[in-house]
C-alpha cells in the first residue's frame, strides 16, 4: 500500500484531481478491475478525487514490482500540469550482516537476561537468610 499526499495553494479554484500511475496493473480489490482509463505516455489515471482531498491510499500495489504516480488537477474539464513523478519501489530486506546481528543478538540477550535474574534472586536469597548464632 502508498500513501499520495499533495498540497494546493488556497488561491487555486479546482474541481478535482486524476490520480495517475505508470506500472503494473493494480491487483483488484473485491473482483473489480480499479483502472478506469489509458492515458498517453503510459500514464493511466486509476481515481478521480474530489477538490477537497489531499491524500489518497492506493492499495493492490505488487510488492516485487515499481510504480509512478503523479497528481494531475482539474478544473472543470481542463487538467493542469501534473505533480512531479513519485516513485514506489520493492524493498531491499535485510542483509546478511543484519541478518547475523540478528541471529546473534537475540540469544544473547536472552541469556543476559537470565544472568541477571539469577544475580538479583541470589542476593535477594542471601539478604533472607538469617546469620547463624555462634554461641
Amino acid at each position: 500500500m502508498a500513501t499520495l499526499t499533495w498540497d494546493v495553494p488556497h488561491t487555486s479554484v479546482l474541481t478535482g484531481f486524476n490520480i495517475q500511475m505508470e506500472g503494473p496493473a493494480l491487483q483488484p480489490s473485491n473482483g473489480r478491475n480499479r483502472c478506469r482509463k489509458r492515458d498517453a505516455g503510459g500514464f493511466r489515471t486509476i481515481a478521480v478525487m474530489p477538490s477537497s482531498a489531499r491524500s489518497k491510499q492506493i492499495s493492490g500495489l505488487d510488492p516485487k514490482s515499481n510504480y509512478w504516480f503523479w497528481i494531475v488537477p482539474l478544473a472543470g474539464s481542463a487538467t493542469g500540469p501534473p505533480s512531479q513523478n513519485y516513485s514506489v519501489v520493492p524493498g531491499q530486506g535485510l542483509s546478511k550482516a543484519a541478518i547475523l546481528g540478528l541471529a546473534i543478538g537475540i540469544p544473547c540477550g536472552f541469556l543476559l537476561l537470565i544472568i541477571i535474574a539469577l544475580i538479583i534472586l541470589c542476593v535477594v536469597c542471601c539478604r533472607r537468610r538469617p546469620e547463624p548464632f555462634i554461641t
